[in-house]
């Protein structure tokens, strides 16, 4: 008879256990369940909004809206020929810097050797064409 009460209380007690373990893994379900909807809401929003730029992104990058704006609020005029100058005539035409009166001295393009690339850093021909 012992036995028998050993026995019920054993599987009554695994009983409650196991409806205890699927109650909480149920819960569990629910609250995933219900971050993957809130989730998925975002994401809804966030392709919506996406979509809204997109829209408002090709309206504003249209070419023809931007010359007319560029129109209305710059005074642009065409580049006249005259205004373009050639490099060595622009040391002359820069103003003094930090108030010398000398010109400003623009640099010369040097062209490395024919070789594979430039010297290294470091040597004679790298550091001749440096100095000239």
């Amino acid at each position: 008879m012992i036995r028998s009460y050993s026995s019920l209380l054993f599987w009554l007690g695994m009983t409650i256990a196991a409806s205890v373990m699927l109650y909480h893994t149920s819960d569990r379900v629910n609250a995933l369940d219900q971050h993957l909807r809130k989730l998925n809401a975002q994401i809804e929003d966030e392709q919506k909004d996406l979509h809204v730029l997109k829209a408002e992104w090709v309206y504003l990058a249209n070419p023809v809206r931007i010359e007319a704006e560029a129109k209305r609020h710059l005074s642009l005029q065409p580049t006249m020929p005259s205004r373009v100058a050639s490099m060595k005539n622009m040391g002359d035409l820069l103003p003094p810097q930090n108030g010398n009166d000398a010109p400003v001295q623009i640099a010369q393009s040097v062209k490395p050797p024919s070789s594979n690339g430039p010297p290294p850093c470091g040597s004679q021909a790298g550091q001749a064409a440096q100095r000239s």
